[in-house]
């Protein structure tokens, strides 16, 4: 049996790779790959979710969500 530990940079600042956002009260977004693409994503899922509230007066449903942010891109 064989354990390899992890090498960690002595760059990385604890709590900076961070992967997943909250984008309202009961969602949220987890991202991969590039985390400026994926920042502008939370962004955009934010407005989305916010101006659904504001029309509606109801929080957005996932469902509805997703199929906005899959117009998005």
């Amino acid at each position: 049996m064989a354990v390899e530990k992890p090498q960690s940079s002595k760059l990385l600042v604890p709590g900076s790779n961070r992967r997943v956002f909250g984008a309202d009260k009961h969602v949220g977004v987890a991202i991969t790959g590039v985390s400026a693409d994926g920042r502008q994503l939370v962004n955009r899922t934010r407005e989305e979710a916010s101006n659904f509230e504001d029309t509606y007066g109801s929080p957005v449903v996932p469902s509805i969500l997703a199929n906005r942010l899959s117009l998005f891109v």
